[in-house]
Formats: C-alpha cells, sequence, structure tokens
C-alpha cells in the first residue's frame, strides 16, 4: 500500500511539474532587504511550479545564514569575499552631507564593487555546479555592475533584469530608454521629482550625467575583470543589458512618477503584498506599538544604516523631537549590539528599541500613525500600500528621489542631512501627525495600489512563462539601440535644421513641367539629393501631362505643383505616333512640329504667370532647369532667380553647347538629335552629321527667338535672348557618365552627374509577382520596354510581330513586356504565347539588380540606358527619337548591346539582333566593364551635385567658366578672318607680283 502511495505522488509530483524551467535567482547578500526581494522572485516563481533556485554568493558576513526565502531551493557560497564589510563600514564616511561629490563617486562608487566582483571572478571555478545544472532562466539585479557578467559567464541564454528600485539611470541608458532631465529624475541622490525649476532642472541634467559616467566606468572595470578571469572576448556589459528579455522595476506604477517606458519593462512592485495583511506582530512588539495615547511611530534606517552610524546631530534632533511628543510612543530600529542608542534613550519613556521587526505586520497595525524612515524602495512601497504617512531621511542612491516622490503625492515630508537642526524632526514629524491631508494622501495611494488590475505575482509569473517561451530579447528591442548618439538625440537633424543654415542652407528650385515620367524621376532625384545636403529643395511641377497630374518621384523634397497648365501638352503627345514609321525625321518636318511644338505649352503659362509669384516671393537662392522645354530657362529667368543651373538630362545637346560657347566638330562629335552615329564615321556618316548638326542649330535657334518674343510680349519688352540666359548659367549638370559616354571637350563649368542615387538601387527588391516572372525561363529573362512616351501598343505592326516572332523562336528565355494598363491589342498578340507576361509598371532599377535577367529591349532613352550599363545588362535598343539614336550608338561603341532602326525592321530583325546579343559572350563582357568603369568614378554623383552647388552658393561662377568664345563672332569663332586673310595674302602677293614686280623685271 506504501508503494502505490509512493508512486501516486511522484505521479502528481511529475505532472506537477510539467512544462517548469530550472530558474536560478543570483543575488549577492549585499543586504537584508535586498535578499528578502531575491527570495520573494524565488518562492513566486517556484509556486509557479518551476525548479527554482535562490543563489547567494555571501557578501556580508552578518547575512551568511539569512536567506528569506520560505519555498524556493537556496544554494550558497560562502567565504567569496571580506572586502563588502570593510566597504560598509566606511558607508558612515557619507553620511554627513546629503550629496555625494561627483569625485567623491568617482573614486568611491566605481571602486566600491570591483574587489567583490574580482574576488568572485577568481572562484569562479566554484560555480561549474551552476553551469552543469543547466538553467533556462535566470534572474539579476542591478545593484551590483558584476551580476550581469556573472550570468553571461554561467552560460544562460535567457535572462531577466530585476531592478531593485525605479529603473536606474545607466540601466535605462542602456537599453535605449529616453530620459529626459528636464522632467525624470536621475535616481541617485537627487532630492527631485518630476516638477523642477531651471536650477533644479540644471541640477538633475549634471546628476545624470554623473551617473552615466560613474557607472559607465564601473562597467569598464568590470569589463576588464572578465576579459582577464574568464575570456579575452568577453562582451561588454551594455551588450548584456541590451539582451536581457525583461525588466522587472521594483516599483509601482500608481505612485512612481509618470514617466516614458516600453515593453520590456514590466512593474512588479510590491510581491507578496496580498498575504501580508494576514501577518500578526510577536506580542512583544504588539505591545510597544499599542502604546502611546496618540499613537506610535516607527523609526528605521535600514540594515545598512542603524541608528548609531546617523551623526549626532540627526541623532539629537531625532532625540528632541521624541520628548517633545509624550504622547505618540516610539519605536527606533537600531542593530544589536548598540550600546550608544540605548544609553542616549534610557530614560526617555516613550521609546522602546528593537532590533529586528517584521516591517510589514508592524505597517498593519492599527495604532501605527507615521514611520520615519530612510526611505529604501521596499520600505516606501510597502508603507504607501498600508496607507501610513511617511517622514523621510534619505542616506544614498535612490532613496532621495523616493522621498521626494513621497511628498510629490501628498503622502508625508522629506528631510536633508545636512539642513538637519535640533527642532527640525519634530517640526516635519508633528506636521504629518497633525496635517490630515498627509493622511488621506496615503490612503489614496494605498487604494491606488491595491487596486491594480493585475497583481505583482501574476505579473511575474505570466511573463516569466512567456519568456520562456517565447524570444523576446531582440522583439522588445528599442530601435535606439542601433543609433549613435548623434542620432538618438538629434544632433545631426539639428545641424542640419539650425547650424548648416547659417552657413550653406540655400534655397533651391527644381524647375520641371511633367513631359515624361523618366523626366520628372531625373529632376526629383537632384531635388532629393539638395535636400539631403541640407538645402531648401523644391521640386516645382507645372503640369504638362494630365497623365502625370499626381506623380513626383520625390521621397524626401517639398513637392509644389500648378496644376491646369495647359491642355496643348497632350494635344501634341498624341501625334508622335505618326513619326513611328520613319527613323529620321526631316528638315521640314521639325520645323513645322519641332519649333512651334513647345510655344503652345509656353504662351499657357505666360498667360497664368501671375499664378507663380509666390515663387518670385520665397527668393530662391538657385534655380535648376532642364534643357529639353526652351520655356525652362526663361521662366527661371522671369522668377529673379540670380543664380542658375542647367540640367542637361542627355548627353549635351547641341545647341546648349553652342549657346556655351563649346566648339562642337561634326568630324567625330555626332549630333545630339535623331543621329544614328557615334565618333567613328566614314565621309558619307560625317557629311550626314554635319548636315543633322546645322539642322539641330537652325531648328532651336527659331525656337529661341520666338520663345524670347513670347516673354517680351507677356512679361518684359527687354527681356534678354534664351542664349544669353544659357551663358550666365552657373554650371551645366550632364546626365551621362563620361565612362560610358564618347570623349569629347568640355568645359570646367560642365559636371557629369549621370546615375544620381544608383548605390541605393542595389539594396531595391522586386514585388513577389514580379519577382516569379524574372525567375521564369531556362536560360533567363528578358525585359521589353520602348518607355512611357513610346508604349507597345503605338509601334508599327510589323514591329510588333518582329518581337512576337523572337519571342516564340526563344522560348528558353521567359519575356516579361511592358506595356500600358488598357492594352488589350498587346494582350491579345501574346495570349496565347507562353514565356510572355505583360506588365504596365516595373521599378526598373530593381529588375536590372535580378540576377536572372540576361537582356533589355528598350527604346534607349539616356535613364534606361545609364540603369543598364550601371548594373552590366547587354541591351538591344531600337530608338524612338532625340538622343536615343545617339545613345543606342554609343552602347554599339562600348561593345554593350545592338542597335535597331525603326525603317529597317523586318520579320526576323529582333530574333537574329537578341539571338546575337544573347549568345555571343563579348555583349555581356562589354556590359560588365562598362559596369565596372561607371561603378569606380572616383566622386558619386551625389557629392558633385552637392559640393558644386555649395561652391555656387558661395562663389560667383557664371563668368568664371565662360568661355572666351562666347564673345566672337561667328566669323572669329570659325576663323573665317584668319582664313580669309590666309587665302588673300597669297592671291594678293601673287596679284602684286604678276601687276607690278614682273613687269619691272622685263
Amino acid at each position: 500500500m506504501r508503494v502505490l502511495l509512493y508512486c501516486f505522488a511522484v505521479i502528481l509530483l511529475e505532472c506537477f511539474i510539467v512544462g517548469s524551467a530550472k530558474i536560478l535567482v543570483y543575488c549577492p547578500s549585499i543586504s537584508k532587504s535586498h535578499v528578502i526581494l531575491c527570495a520573494k522572485y524565488a518562492d513566486v516563481l517556484h509556486n509557479a511550479a518551476h525548479d527554482t533556485v535562490l543563489f547567494i554568493p555571501s557578501y556580508s558576513s552578518a547575512l551568511n545564514n539569512f536567506d528569506g526565502a520560505k519555498h524556493a531551493n537556496v544554494w550558497r557560497l560562502h567565504n567569496v569575499t571580506h572586502a563588502y564589510d570593510a566597504k560598509l563600514d566606511s558607508l558612515a564616511n557619507v553620511m554627513e552631507d546629503s550629496h555625494i561629490g561627483f569625485l567623491d563617486r568617482l573614486t568611491y562608487d566605481v571602486d566600491f564593487w570591483m574587489e567583490m566582483c574580482e574576488d568572485l571572478a577568481r572562484q569562479h571555478h566554484r560555480m561549474q555546479h551552476l553551469i552543469d545544472y543547466g538553467f533556462d532562466l535566470a534572474l539579476f539585479n542591478d545593484i551590483d555592475p558584476c551580476n550581469s557578467a556573472i550570468i553571461r559567464s554561467l552560460n544562460i541564454s535567457k535572462t531577466v533584469l530585476l531592478s531593485s528600485e525605479a529603473i536606474m539611470d545607466k540601466i535605462a541608458w542602456d537599453l535605449g530608454l529616453p530620459m529626459l532631465p528636464s522632467y525624470v529624475p536621475s535616481i541617485e541622490e537627487n532630492p527631485n521629482h518630476d516638477r523642477m525649476n531651471f536650477l533644479e532642472r540644471m541640477s538633475n541634467a549634471y546628476k545624470y550625467f554623473q551617473s552615466l559616467v560613474v557607472h559607465y566606468l564601473q562597467e569598464r572595470r568590470v569589463l576588464h575583470i572578465f576579459r582577464k578571469y574568464i575570456a579575452d572576448d568577453f562582451p561588454p556589459i551594455m551588450e548584456m543589458l541590451k539582451n536581457v528579455s525583461l525588466v522587472f522595476v521594483n516599483t509601482d506604477e500608481t505612485f512612481d512618477i509618470a514617466r516614458s517606458y516600453s515593453q520590456k519593462f514590466v512593474y512588479v512592485g510590491m510581491l507578496g503584498a496580498e498575504n501580508s495583511a494576514n501577518e500578526t506582530l510577536p506580542k512583544k512588539l504588539d505591545e510597544y506599538f499599542s502604546k502611546g495615547k496618540a499613537g506610535s511611530i516607527f523609526v528605521s534606517f535600514g540594515t545598512v544604516t542603524p541608528f548609531r552610524a546617523l551623526t549626532q546631530q540627526v541623532q539629537q534632533s531625532v532625540y528632541n523631537a521624541v520628548q517633545k511628543l509624550p504622547h505618540y510612543h516610539f519605536v527606533i530600529k537600531t542593530a544589536l549590539d548598540d550600546i550608544s542608542t540605548a544609553e542616549l534613550f534610557a530614560d526617555v519613556p516613550n521609546v522602546d528599541l528593537v532590533d529586528w521587526v517584521p516591517q510589514s505586520a508592524i505597517l498593519n497595525h492599527p495604532n501605527l500613525k507615521v514611520f520615519v524612515s530612510h526611505g529604501g524602495m521596499n520600505s516606501v512601497l510597502e508603507t504607501m500600500y498600508h496607507g501610513i504617512p511617511m517622514v523621510i531621511m534619505p542616506v544614498f542612491t535612490d532613496q532621495f528621489r523616493n522621498g521626494k516622490n513621497v511628498e510629490r503625492r501628498g503622502a508625508g515630508k522629506m528631510v536633508l542631512r545636512h539642513l538637519v537642526v535640533n527642532e527640525t524632526f519634530f517640526d516635519v514629524i508633528n506636521e504629518v501627525l497633525t496635517d490630515e491631508s498627509y493622511t488621506t494622501c496615503a490612503k489614496r495611494v494605498s487604494k491606488l495600489m491595491k487596486s491594480r488590475p493585475f497583481t505583482s505575482e501574476e505579473r511575474v509569473t505570466k511573463w516569466v512563462d512567456y519568456v520562456l517561451d517565447h524570444e523576446t530579447s531582440e522583439h522588445f528591442n528599442l530601435e535606439i539601440n542601433n543609433l549613435t548618439l548623434i542620432q538618438q538625440y538629434y544632433i545631426d537633424i539639428l545641424f542640419v535644421y539650425t547650424i548648416l543654415p547659417l552657413f550653406s542652407l540655400a534655397k533651391i528650385l527644381t524647375y520641371c513641367p511633367s513631359i515624361s515620367k523618366s523626366h520628372v524621376l531625373v529632376c526629383a532625384k537632384y531635388a532629393d539629393a539638395l535636400h539631403n545636403a541640407g538645402h531648401d529643395s523644391v521640386l516645382f511641377i507645372p503640369t504638362y501631362a494630365e497623365a502625370l497630374n499626381t506623380f513626383d518621384g520625390a521621397k524626401h523634397a517639398k513637392v509644389w505643383r500648378m496644376l491646369n497648365v495647359t491642355a496643348a501638352y497632350d494635344t501634341k503627345f498624341d501625334s508622335y505616333a505618326s513619326i513611328m514609321e520613319d527613323t529620321h525625321i526631316g528638315f521640314l518636318d521639325r520645323m513645322l512640329n519641332d519649333v512651334y511644338f513647345w510655344m503652345d505649352m509656353c504662351e499657357d503659362i505666360l498667360k497664368q504667370f501671375h499664378r507663380l509669384q509666390y515663387l518670385a516671393d520665397y527668393k530662391f537662392d538657385i534655380g535648376i532647369f532642364n534643357d529639353v522645354d526652351p520655356c525652362n530657362p526663361a521662366i527661371v529667368k522671369a522668377l529673379n532667380i540670380s543664380k542658375t543651373i542647367l540640367l542637361s538630362t542627355e548627353p549635351l545637346m547641341d545647341k546648349i553647347a553652342w549657346d556655351l560657347g563649346l566648339p562642337i566638330l561634326p568630324s567625330y562629335v555626332p549630333s545630339m538629335e535623331e543621329n544614328p552615329n557615334h565618333d567613328r564615321m566614314g565621309f558619307f556618316e560625317r557629311m550626314s552629321n554635319a548636315y543633322k548638326y546645322f539642322q539641330s542649330i537652325v531648328i532651336h535657334y527659331l525656337q529661341d527667338w520666338k520663345m524670347a518674343n513670347l516673354f517680351r510680349n507677356y512679361i518684359s519688352p527687354d527681356f534678354p535672348s534664351i542664349m544669353e540666359i544659357i551663358r550666365n548659367v552657373s554650371v551645366v549638370f550632364v546626365n551621362t557618365d563620361e565612362m560610358f559616354d564618347i570623349t569629347r571637350s568640355y568645359s570646367q563649368k560642365f559636371v557629369f552627374v549621370g546615375m544620381l542615387e544608383a548605390e541605393k538601387s542595389k539594396n531595391e527588391t522586386l514585388p513577389e509577382k514580379l519577382n516569379e516572372y524574372f525567375s521564369k525561363g531556362k536560360l533567363g529573362s528578358v525585359f521589353v520596354s520602348f518607355g512611357t512616351v513610346t508604349p507597345f501598343r503605338v509601334l508599327p505592326e510589323r514591329i510588333q510581330l518582329s518581337v512576337f516572332n523572337a519571342i516564340q523562336k526563344l522560348p528558353d528565355y521567359h519575356f516579361v513586356v511592358k506595356t500600358v494598363i488598357d492594352d488589350t491589342t498587346t494582350a491579345e498578340l501574346f495570349a496565347g504565347v507562353p514565356n510572355v507576361d505583360l506588365v504596365n509598371w516595373v521599378p526598373q532599377t530593381a529588375i536590372l539588380n535580378h540576377p536572372n535577367l540576361k537582356m533589355f529591349v528598350s527604346h534607349g532613352g539616356m535613364n534606361s540606358v545609364l540603369e543598364t550599363m550601371h548594373h552590366g545588362i547587354p541591351m538591344v535598343i531600337m530608338p524612338v527619337f532625340t538622343d536615343q539614336f545617339r545613345n543606342g550608338k554609343n552602347v554599339e561603341r562600348r561593345g554593350a548591346g545592338k542597335m535597331v532602326l525603326r525603317q529597317t525592321v523586318a520579320n526576323e530583325t529582333f530574333y537574329e539582333t537578341m539571338n546575337e546579343v544573347l549568345t555571343d559572350e563579348r555583349y555581356t563582357k562589354g556590359a560588365k566593364r562598362t559596369s565596372q568603369l561607371m561603378k569606380n568614378r572616383p566622386f558619386t554623383p551625389e557629392e558633385r551635385v552637392s559640393k558644386w552647388v555649395d561652391f555656387i552658393m558661395t562663389h560667383d561662377t557664371s563668368e568664371q567658366f565662360h568661355l572666351e568664345s562666347n564673345s566672337f563672332t561667328f566669323i572669329e569663332h570659325n576663323q573665317l578672318d584668319i582664313f580669309f586673310v590666309f587665302i588673300l595674302l597669297p592671291l594678293i602677293t601673287f596679284f602684286v607680283y604678276r601687276r607690278f614686280l614682273k613687269r619691272k623685271v622685263n
């Protein structure tokens, strides 16, 4: 029968401990109250069915046999150190002053724990049994900076920090918790609460700084010890504290000041409070506290500071108060061998001396009226919980803050040691006893604490179970832990918004009509780069294309819009479909189309120029405009912006180079527009190139002439010519890369800035669906896009069919073709083709990053070409207009792809070209080589843009970088006068010789 009962008991025990964990509560015996607090945690976790061990390394010899635990297992480490008792005796030296000075703290506090810590580290082998036990979780407190390092050395993966007071400043700092000295009082030796005047806030900031420095130095010393005795690579204390799963804060949210915490912090003050209601006093103590006609008063300054350690002045002040309050009976806690205190109160009838008391039972006594205390956190919490008013004389650490918080709650008064005189304690105790408001407030705090939604026991057990089941150390980490001090306190932002404006912050306008998505994106990148460089950068978008009414592309810069500007652009844009059948636009067509193309939009803006008055009023320092719309420089000039920068959104246009006096030699520099040549040309190509160059200059000259007349009609009769405005720009940002573009002559006024934000693009990722598309294809994927201006459906049918034929003949490649959202014709064309997916939007740089992409079939827009070359992807280019022909030929020149002209496209054209680029490794190598050259440029485009803008802000470079050729006539510029002389002189010489000299000789 006994065997059966034993087996049944074992089964019950096994059921009871299912899911239990091995938990270590690490608690050096630094004081009785701290050991009691640790024992409460251990008991609570034991009662929650965990295998809980309270481990006590003996610091204080007086506590060698004390543990306070009622249920948990207790393991000890005896004879650890003798240093603590010696340090404790020296604490009497701090009693003369309420504040311990900074130097005292540096010499005393920093060293205080080091001897005990080193003694422990030396005897680390004595703790091997803790490692072998395999604890799942460890709890340690924050008083001794050695504790966290010991726990780390025991290889316990999950940890919980026990904050034995309101959270310490250095712990808050290590865990990234914001601490604002303007209202959060520093925790140590600081008699302030959250309502502070100027001098108190100044003092509080100093205390906060002092605390951080002292504890930082402590942690450095501890780290040095553990790297000496445990491991050379032992981690910093801050790192260990950051990785705790939770922090149990030993205070009560209804009593403590309101301040910011995070999810990692859990209030658990007053563990075991419910159980204390049933505690009773021993008979002798009950008699003591029942004395006193008006009530009893308990006086205790804690185990660390017995009454005899108080200064003579403080003892006499307490003695005087006892004598002046004969109707109250005082029970004073002293040490067991305290003869001096016994002699002091020997003849005082209303005093009893005790060396030990069950404090929570005393606070339950109905005759207790006031508790005179040192203000330790446990004592304050217990007293507030029981609704007893207090008089507090703090000694060190958090006791000052606790005392001030009791005052803040109206539940008592605080006395500072250095202010104590003979009458002090009488005056303060008498006030608290006679003024009912203190008792009322104490009862109110008590009611709040007792009515909390969850008990401390529930919080401890539930959260410990949660931490055991889940990894929360990273989950509850504040992101501020990853920030530098500069980032955390917004020093960099403050610099940008306050300091930088004094030196370099400028108001910069980027003027950018919405002629296409790609052009707006380029403008937005410049605006963002200048914003990131600390300038007040505004991207201003007059809306030309209705489809772009809500698009701006900016990530950081301000965006201002001018809506309902013109309907002319969309009408003219629709007419561009008619040019798709021809590779070259004729001179007459360009005269009729290009010269007048921009006039209607420009005139519509000028008719509404009053709507731009706020731009003039904003007084921009620099105006940036692009070269596509000839109206742009005139608008910026009309806004009275003194310094300007020209954005060349493609390789430099012929007319811009002409206006700036840059020599362009058609013999090797290809004209910019509709010109399928590169810098290596035969005789007929050079002839064609010279014609293209002449055509471009004439057309843009006529555009500028008509544009100037518009502005003279609407703005001012003496409005300058467009050429004059262009000549006076401070610098020209050229949207290409010197490692990709052809080699040609420039001047100091030109800065290559192609591929802004290229570095950021490598971190872009594709949406899941697009990633699936581009991951298809046995041999890889091919992207087909002819830009936003030329969607696939506007291509001539023979071109569409040629692309269709190529896709069918390349089944091992998967094609992703960009269309527009309502393109049903393209969807019908590819309906039965398995290796095609159609998309209407793509993040192009993310696509170019995809490892399965083998080729890009494009229209050859400058942005697309630069992005593709930067990523080292070979191309097939079919240009449509402007610089796209030149860009395509340049890709061929770099060996990175092939160009197809629209008029030559037949059924097999795209198949043959694509197949050649895909199968010939030379194209991939050419693209990769170009990519390496572009990525390794000495300076990034962002650096060039920001540095040059800063330079322009402080220096006037419009004249400095002028080419003298700007001052020449056409005859002087092209040396026609010199040629005339060189040709005429021989003729004159020959004529003179024949006419005069030869006759004379004869």
